[in-house]
Parts: structure tokens; C-alpha cells; sequence
């Protein structure tokens, strides 16, 4: 049985029409307006980790720089998950469809990661934002946001380029330590972009009504459309994150409040 979470008024997307889903299905998929992906120059991606079906969605739609940040991984890690897997299977520890699966992530990290896009293996940080910007160069930019929390970090000085971005798909972690700062977050970004999608992670499970991970797409207002009216939830693309579980359902309610 589906369960369905309240959040506020403000966080009720508009609807830009266009929509793609672009990713991985269920965990690693993201559903933005296509426009995002057409009028972008470039793909500034933070947060890699094992999946960066994204991206290559992303290069599929339009051939682009895309310039990645994830301090985790590494070529070298994929390379040795792969033999220790192979090791594992001689030793009737593993299956062959493993090795199989490892030998082809490895083989298309180097294939993707050394063409159409580039990996720096450097922890976003605050530090860090002006380089990334700088190394990508000018133009317009699609900016996806996946950081385990470090977000709250970064966000606002992401934001001072705010005249170069032109939507920002972004996974908000850790919500129910967090609410306030989220808000205050949100109401800075909600000067310059609108809300045009909002998903609920669902392998964190609601606590008292509360969510934990929120999916969020955001595009830079004088984009929208002006006769742009709310779009309904759940969206024909969305899939659940856990398969195994059904997706939460949202109601948006002017008295809910984060914090």
C-alpha cells in the first residue's frame, strides 16, 4: 500500500511540459524538461559513484562536455573489483555473471570516462566550486547534484553562477536532521529557479510523516512558460527508487512546514 507524505506549498512543482527521464531506472533516474538538456552547453556532474548512466543519457540526447566529480571512485577501483571477482569465481565463491557484470563497468568507465567525458577525483567542496567552474569554461550549464549530504555545503556558492546554470537536478539527503537549513537553502534558490519536479527516495521510509531524501529538478524562472500551471504528481516517468517497495505519494499543503 502506497503512503503518501505532505510537504509544503512551495515545493509544489510547476508543469513546463517536455519531460524526459533520463538515468538509471528506478535509483539513479532523474525527470526534467527536456529543454535542460537541449539548451545546455555542458554537464557539470557532481556525484558519480557506480552509476553514471545519467550522463551517458545525457551525451545520448546531446553531445556535450561533461565534466564529473567523485573523490569515491576511481578506474583503479573498478579494475580491481573486477579481479577480485574473477579470483572469487575460481574459487566457487562468486557467480560468472559478477565477473561479467564488473568487467563491464570497468571497461565502460575507461570507454566513457576517457572520451566524451571527463572524471576529476576530488571531493566537492566549497573550496572546490570556482575551479569546477572555471575548468568547464563558459556557456550554459545543466548542473546534477548527488552528494550524500555535502550539498548543504556547496549549494550557495553553486548559486553565485546561477547566470550560467540553467536548471539544476539535485538529490536533497539527510531531511529529518536537516529541515531548516534545507529551507533556508530552498527559499535562496526559489529567488532564481522554480520547482518543475520533486520525487520521493523511497528506501528511507517516511518517519512521522517525514521524508529523508527528496529528488528535486529546478530551472532558472525566466525559462518557464508563463502560463506554466501545477503538474500532477506522481509523474507518468516516475519509478520508485526500492522496485520492492510502492512509490510515495506527496500532497502539498500550505500549513506544512520544514523545521
Amino acid at each position: 500500500m502506497s503512503t503518501t507524505i505532505s510537504l509544503p506549498s512551495w515545493l509544489k512543482p510547476i508543469d513546463v511540459e517536455g519531460y524526459v527521464r533520463l538515468g538509471s531506472d528506478h535509483d539513479g533516474g532523474y525527470v526534467l524538461p527536456l529543454r535542460l538538456v537541449r539548451d545546455a552547453d555542458a554537464l557539470l556532474s557532481m556525484g558519480v559513484g557506480w552509476n553514471w548512466r545519467f550522463e551517458r543519457d545525457v551525451h545520448a540526447r546531446k553531445p556535450m562536455m561533461i565534466q564529473a566529480y567523485d573523490h569515491t571512485v576511481s578506474e583503479r577501483q573498478f579494475r580491481r573489483a573486477w579481479g577480485a571477482n574473477l579470483v572469487m569465481c575460481g574459487m566457487g565463491k562468486a557467480r560468472w555473471g559478477q565477473v561479467r557484470r564488473s568487467w563491464a563497468r570497468w571497461r565502460d568507465y575507461r570507454a566513457f570516462f576517457g572520451g566524451p567525458a571527463t572524471h576529476f577525483r576530488q571531493e566537492v567542496t566549497p573550496s572546490l566550486v570556482s575551479t569546477m567552474f572555471e575548468r568547464i569554461g563558459p556557456g550554459k550549464l545543466l548542473v546534477k547534484m548527488d552528494i550524500d549530504g555535502a550539498e548543504y555545503d556547496v549549494l550557495a556558492d553553486v548559486l553565485g553562477y546561477a547566470d550560467r546554470i540553467l536548471g539544476i537536478v539535485l538529490e536533497v539527503h539527510d531531511l529529518t536532521n536537516r529541515e531548516q537549513r534545507f529551507e533556508s537553502l530552498m527559499q535562496t534558490m526559489l529567488q532564481r529557479y522554480a520547482v518543475v519536479h520533486v520525487h520521493v527516495n523511497n528506501f528511507d521510509q517516511p518517519k512521522n510523516g517525514r521524508v529523508d531524501t527528496l529528488e528535486l529538478t529546478l530551472m532558472r524562472q525566466d525559462l518557464v512558460p508563463r502560463q506554466a500551471g501545477p503538474l500532477s504528481l506522481p509523474h507518468p516517468l516516475d519509478q520508485p527508487n526500492d522496485p520492492s517497495r510502492p512509490d510515495i505519494r506527496i500532497q502539498f499543503d500550505a500549513q506544512t512546514v520544514l523545521g
